[in-house]
């Protein structure tokens, strides 16, 4: 049975395959709160024989099929104290504040670190960022005096795309946080609670997705530094330079071809895939960059990093495309057969098994996990197959 995350079933009506010469019930069953059987004999002898039966069919653990809950929480006392534990692990110190690079508003791509401008809010003070990160926003809090610690998730961002505002939230709704002790976690401002069957539905679901590890294309600082030399001694006497030190146009190039732009690129010059990095393709008022890169069919959604606030973008960015592709909303785009989102994990601990597969549920990214398991439902429902690609960046 296949359902979303965070569905249930209130009653499953269901035709059981019987075997020859069955007769205890016909093969129409009705399961809820209770299971209905039709039978050909009523009797209390009959009765026994149903209760033995269900009982002996549930010794069989193999037959179970369990029943994962990844639900949303609406207590608001538990809400509450969710949010207070939040905020205490802040006041200590030992909550971590990441935030997405990219968000997605209706099919509009909002780059957090790249090229968006922001507006960051908080009581009478305001300050205008090109980056949204932990770092900017604390560096807010220090210069007007705001205790980061206690109201670090009040902070308001308003995001602008193309000079107009286009969303605004407060910090609280735009990060990812996991208690998992309690299996609980909160996404974009929702608290959400999972149970173990969760877990081990989606290490089961995972495991059916092809995942591939090649090493050829790890990554590295000092890979990243030889493309840029090389950018450097062809652009170097470009107008757009001039006045510059040799320091001072190879910083400038770094910038413009920041690693996932270079591991794009590079794949480009030197493996024979077609390059849409930051390719945008109208959709009625809005921009959207399908996919990062292209080679045989394949449509591959390309993130370096390593939590699932840096990596869960790249899912979504995946399915807006292949939703509008599939609506027949991205003309001029080649054909796709196959979906591939490449992770770069910024790790040194690799994830592959003894027969060098690698294993998504090795993962510690549990939202990351959540948005593959629902990425790959999409994409078969679409007629595509869905496949990862894992490396690594040192």
């Amino acid at each position: 049975m296949e359902f979303e995350s965070g569905e249930s079933f209130a009653k499953l009506k269901a035709k059981e395959i019987l075997p020859d010469g069955f007769s205890l019930y016909k093969p129409s069953l009705e399961i809820g709160t209770s299971i209905r059987f039709n039978t050909d004999r009523d009797s209390l002898d009959r009765i026994i024989e149903l209760i033995c039966h269900v009982e002996e069919a549930l010794k069989n653990l193999e037959d179970k099929c369990k029943i994962p809950v990844f639900s949303k929480i609406t207590d608001k006392d538990y809400i509450a104290k969710l949010e207070e534990m939040l905020r205490d692990q802040i006041r200590k110190g030992q909550a971590v504040i990441n935030i997405s690079e990219l968000d997605i508003v209706g099919v509009t791509e909002v780059f957090n670190n790249n090229d968006g401008t922001f507006m960051l809010k908080y009581k009478r003070h305001e300050r205008e960022i090109s980056a949204l990160n932990a770092e900017s926003i604390r560096e807010f809090c220090e210069d007007n005096s705001i205790d980061y610690d206690s109201n670090v998730l009040d902070i308001s961002v308003v995001s602008f795309y193309n000079g107009e505002s286009v969303e605004t939230r407060v910090v609280h709704d735009m990060i990812d946080y996991i208690i998992d002790d309690e299996q609980i976690l909160l996404s974009k401002g929702v608290w959400y609670k999972y149970n173990d069957d969760y877990l081990e539905y989606l290490r089961d679901s995972l495991a059916e997705i092809k995942t591939v590890y090649d090493r050829q294309f790890d990554f590295s600082e000092s890979i990243h530094d030889r493309y840029v030399e090389d950018l450097f001694y062809a652009e170097k006497h470009n107008p757009q330079y001039a006045g510059l030190n040799d320091a001072q146009i190879k910083k400038k190039i770094k910038n413009k071809h920041y690693a996932e732009r270079a591991f794009n690129e590079l794949r480009s010059r030197d493996d024979g895939f077609i390059c849409y990095d930051r390719e945008l393709k109208e959709v009625g008022k809005e921009r959207i960059e399908v996919m990062d890169l292209y080679k045989d069919g394949f449509m591959y959604a390309v993130k370096i990093g390593n939590s699932s606030s840096k990596l869960c973008y790249v899912v979504d960015q995946s399915l807006t495309a292949l939703k509008l592709y599939k609506k027949g909303l991205l003309p001029g785009t080649p054909t796709i057969t196959t979906a591939v989102i490449w992770i770069i994990l910024e790790t040194d601990a690799h994830i592959e098994d003894n027969n060098g597969v690698p294993v998504l549920d090795k993962l510690k990214m549990l939202m990351l996990k959540n948005r593959l398991d629902q990425w790959k439902k999409s994409v078969r429902l679409m007629g595509l197959t869905p496949i990862i690609f894992i490396n690594y960046r040192t």
